[in-house]
């Protein structure tokens, strides 16, 4: 039991030993820095409270649209087989609707009430503006008052907001298992299976949205880290953050203790002792412990996001990109395939960029160029010349784990050339059709982690002159 309760406050404890640690009071050179990190916080917890309240609102309207629709369609397939019934199960069906959007859109109570939901993002950010709103940093606001308020608002717009998509959700959820018990005994087709998939794709929408807020940008991460240095920032939280009105924490509980349990302060003592039982590196290592279990955690809310509300678990495989936006879906990707010289060409490598977009969790494409870079006929003429350039277009299509079919058509200018005009030769541009298989190799490595190989058939190969390679092998790395 020691240990168990040890590993939960370990954490909290070391974080305490590296924060409790009060900031002195800044000099004159640091007050202008200190003002623009305090102004570029404000303006991003404003832009992002914002940018997610606009974002839930068109997510609100167009899930309810659809979901509605799909009633209809479910109604009406149903009246085919059993009239009776249809009428009885989907009566008033549609008033419910139009009321939960005449409730969203009047802001109504019923939809503003508390749902339990405890959201870090928000806490932390309406609680640092009211901080620096009394206690600025250098002693002045480095904002107006006006933009101050805004900010603000926004947040706890952004607060109801949150509570108001919960409530919706619970709406959704219980709707979807009232059609679920009610239409048991039918034969509906996919019909249901449809509704059922986009009730899930409500609730998981307003999971990336939640999880977009901890995503915290540049000036957020070193606002909040000094702000979690600074002792009267802590004493502000520790009286007026949600967690601490949740479980009643006393101010002076660091001296005290809650219901007899350690005090801070013991706490600290006992673990400096650990710390320094395990050496000179000992901190070193509790850090590197505590890396590697939160990797492990974030590894087992992205496999399982899910998990924590079973009412959301789905009855089909689900696409984890539907509910992505398009800039989380692109994908940019960089390939190297080396050739050797010949009678036309000498010795190149063809260095390639491209874009693609993850339009499902198996099938992505793309667009790319490459560059054909010569280093010359052998080792004793090494020279550098430009020996041509590629246009490309590309699909993945994932097979199974980290194999996938890969291929895609390309136009290729195999020639030297000294400039743009060289190049509106289009005799002179060699078509590719490639066909293959493609990896993604896992290295224990940061930045070459997501390496791919591949190896692909070139169709076109004897058309062109001089004849190309038939099979083509390329590196590279997707990020």
């Amino acid at each position: 039991m020691l240990k168990r309760l040890l590993f939960i406050l370990l954490p909290l404890a070391c974080s305490y030993l590296v924060f409790a640690q009060e900031t002195p009071p800044p000099n004159a050179r640091e007050v202008a820095r200190l003002d623009k990190l305090s102004q570029a916080y404000i303006a991003s917890v404003s832009n992002k409270a914002e940018q997610v309240i606009t974002d839930i609102g068109k997510q609100n309207a167009q899930y309810l649209d659809k979901l509605q629709s799909r009633e209809i369609r479910l109604q009406k397939k149903l009246a085919k087989i059993d009239s009776l019934a249809a009428q009885n199960i989907f009566a008033g069906s549609a008033a419910k609707y139009e009321q939960l959007q005449n409730d969203i859109k009047n802001k109504s109570d019923k939809l503003q009430r508390s749902t339990g939901l405890y959201l870090p993002w928000t806490d932390t950010a309406s609680n640092s503006l009211q901080f620096l709103t009394n206690n600025p940093l250098t002693g002045k606001l480095p904002v107006s008052p006006s933009q101050m308020k805004d900010a603000l608002s926004k947040v706890k717009e952004l607060e109801a907001q949150l509570r108001q998509a919960e409530n919706v959700k619970e709406f959704i959820r219980q709707r979807k298992d009232y059609l679920r018990q009610q239409l048991s005994t039918y034969d509906l087709g996919s019909d249901l299976k449809k509704y059922n998939a986009t009730a899930y794709y409500y609730s998981q929408q307003l999971n990336d949205y939640k999880a977009s807020l901890s995503d915290e940008t540049k000036a957020e991460q070193k606002a909040l880290a000094l702000l979690r240095q600074y002792k009267p920032f802590q004493n502000f939280m520790e009286k007026n953050g949600a967690l601490a009105g949740l479980f009643n924490i006393p101010s002076d509980y660091a001296n005290t203790g809650v219901g007899g349990l350690q005090t801070v302060s013991q706490i600290q003592g006992l673990l400096s002792q650990r710390i320094n039982n395990m050496g000179p590196n000992g901190m070193q290592t509790v850090q590197a412990s505590l890396s590697a279990a939160q990797s492990e955690l974030s590894k087992l809310r992205n496999r399982f996001p899910q998990v924590g509300d079973a009412a959301d678990m789905p009855d089909f495989k689900p696409d984890a990109t539907k509910t992505k936006r398009v800039k989380d879906r692109i994908i940019y990707g960089l390939d190297i395939q080396t050739s050797r010289g010949n009678n036309f060409m000498p010795n190149y490598s063809d260095i390639g960029l491209s874009i693609g977009v993850k339009l499902t969790d198996r099938f992505t494409t793309g667009i790319g160029a490459s560059y054909k870079l010569g280093f010359g006929k052998d080792i004793s003429h090494i020279k550098f010349t430009s020996e041509g350039l590629g246009l490309r277009q590309y699909i993945d299509w994932k097979i199974k784990k980290s194999f996938f079919l890969s291929g895609g058509g390309e136009l290729n200018y195999l020639s030297a050339f000294n400039g743009i005009k060289e190049l509106q030769d289009y005799t002179a541009w060699k078509k590719s059709l490639l066909l293959g298989v493609s990896k993604t190799v896992s290295l224990k490595t940061t930045f070459f982690k997501n390496t791919k190989v591949s190896l692909l058939y070139d169709f076109l190969h004897a058309t062109n002159a001089p004849k190309g390679r038939a099979l083509v092998f390329r590196a590279g790395y997707n990020f």
